[in-house]
């Protein structure tokens, strides 16, 4: 059996609320304004995109860092095969200077506890705009965990594009067949080539079909 039916997204869903109100009321109130959010937004999104994942996909080097352009390939490349994309980000990730929590960061501005931090380029200040203004970029809430949001997202019939196998969360809310299920049908995973080409691995469900817009190519 593919994915989860709608009575295990819904305790998934449960499950996931009841981790952020484990870290307090605060991380639980934001991601249950999330979800509410999603489940009522206009605009039927059919992915959603783990921003940190993709911006730090092979950075781990001298020099490596925050690639927000990372995060625009792998938008386009849905957006191409026709789905309504939303982004997940940290709000500390949406500022102009941003943590850099890469080995050997090539870091320009520092804290006052040295931790490494970067600043980010014009064409990156004008990608996190153009995501606000159409709406398409969800700020996670300081201090929350992010995670979190792309996997509820998930349970709302959304694509996830990420390649963080997320264990750290699913052991409180899943056993290790259901979370198999789980990632088997509703994770894609990507790659971002040198020349920044993404490409995406999509679970069966989503192989053959696209949600398509009016308008725009399933692909």
């Amino acid at each position: 059996r593919a994915g989860l039916d709608a009575r295990e997204s819904r305790a998934f869903r449960r499950g996931l609320l009841a981790v952020a109100r484990g870290s307090g009321d605060r991380d639980g109130d934001a991601l249950a304004e999330f979800d509410a959010w999603l489940e009522n937004h206009p605009w039927g999104f059919t992915a959603v995109v783990d921003g940190p994942n993709v911006a730090y996909l092979n950075q781990n080097y001298d020099g490596g860092r925050f690639r927000l352009a990372q995060v625009d390939a792998v938008v386009r490349a849905l957006e191409a095969r026709g789905h309504v994309v939303l982004i997940a980000l940290p709000a500390k990730y949406c500022d102009a200077v941003v943590p850099n929590h890469r080995k050997g960061a090539n870091t320009q501005f520092s804290t006052a506890l040295g931790a490494p931090r970067q600043k980010l380029e014009a064409d990156e200040l004008a990608l996190l705009a153009k995501w606000s203004a159409r709406g398409a970029l969800y700020a996670v809430p300081r201090a929350c965990h992010d995670d979190l949001y792309w996997m509820l997202a998930s349970t709302r019939g959304l694509l996830a594009v990420s390649n963080d196998r997320a264990r750290d969360h699913w052991g409180a809310v899943a056993d290790e067949r259901t979370y198999k299920r789980w990632k088997a049908a509703a994770v894609a995973g990507f790659d971002v080539a040198c020349d920044g080409a993404a490409t995406l691995s999509f679970p069966r469900p989503w192989a053959r079909d696209a949600h398509a817009v009016p308008g725009v190519d399933g692909g």
